[in-house]
């Protein structure tokens, strides 16, 4: 069912679009329909090969991974340079997130993987961001096609690690450091 789709009001202004989405079937899921899922499942797998390899999805993981290492160390880093004693520096923190088709778990092979570096607030996008982390991605054995894109209305730095390629957004916190239980963005005092 669709309602205001179009309508005007009185001033011929368009009014806020409504949209109730009813219950689409109510039938019980058949011995055919289960056939039929895996049918399919194969026809997109096989044929149109829309699934990655079981070691494609570990070699991203483990490249995630090896950046999230990267960036904490960076981190420390970053702390020592602005005059943190080493044991604050340690614990600094940071933490890299994906989003984007990758983390929804629907991203085909090949696709690229959105992600997010959260660093603590003493961390500068144009000093540290596209400066001194630029300069340790550049001198990475692993990373090729790096691409630093810091004046666009969505800064980020892309490239290509170990096959696969990287899209990574940076966000600042006011938090001095980010512990390694920080596993959400969706806290509001963030």
């Amino acid at each position: 069912k669709m309602e205001g789709r179009g309508d005007h009001d009185q001033d011929g202004e368009n009014q806020a679009e409504t949209i109730a989405w009813g219950l689409i079937s109510n039938e019980r899921y058949t011995p055919e329909d289960a056939i039929q899922t895996c049918e399919l499942i194969a026809l997109l797998r096989d044929e149109y090969k829309l699934f990655e390899s079981e070691a494609r999805s570990q070699l991203r993981e483990q490249v995630l991974g090896t950046l999230n290492k990267i960036l904490r160390e960076w981190i420390y880093q970053v702390g020592l340079s602005v005059g943190q004693d080493e044991s604050t520096a340690s614990r600094a923190g940071g933490q890299i997130f994906t989003f984007g088709s990758y983390s929804l778990g629907v991203h085909s092979p090949g696709t690229d993987i959105d992600t997010l570096c959260v660093a603590p607030r003493f961390v500068d996008r144009d000093k540290h961001f596209f400066g001194s982390l630029v300069d340790i991605l550049k001198s990475h054995p692993d990373v090729k096609d790096l691409c630093p894109v810091p004046y666009t209305k969505v800064p980020i730095i892309k490239m290509n690690f170990r096959d696969v390629d990287i899209d990574l957004l940076f966000a600042r916190i006011e938090a001095q450091r980010i512990s390694d239980d920080f596993k959400s963005l969706q806290d509001d005092s963030i």
